[in-house]
């Protein structure tokens, strides 16, 4: 039996990001507050985007001239993240 000592818990593959999101967050915070808000709507039309993308099929990334794989690498961004 393993005592809680001996377990081993791994990073949750997304701490890198959310440290450095956490970051620009305070960096933000010391802008205006108009600053901020353009850039908190920035990044919520960059997830809406990349959401729009991911969720296409393969017929309509053809029509508007994207890969599966281009879509993959822009939708695997944090939001953040240009």
């Amino acid at each position: 039996m393993e005592t809680f000592d001996s377990i081993v818990v791994p990073l949750h593959p997304q701490a890198p990001r959310a440290r450095s999101a956490a970051l620009q967050l305070r960096a933000l915070l010391a802008l205006g507050g108009a600053q901020f808000a353009d850039r908190l709507l920035t990044w919520q039309r960059r997830a809406t985007e990349r959401a729009t993308l991911a969720a296409m099929n393969e017929r309509e990334l053809r029509y508007i001239g994207l890969a599966r794989n281009e879509v993959l690498v822009e939708a695997d961004k944090p939001f953040w993240r240009a």
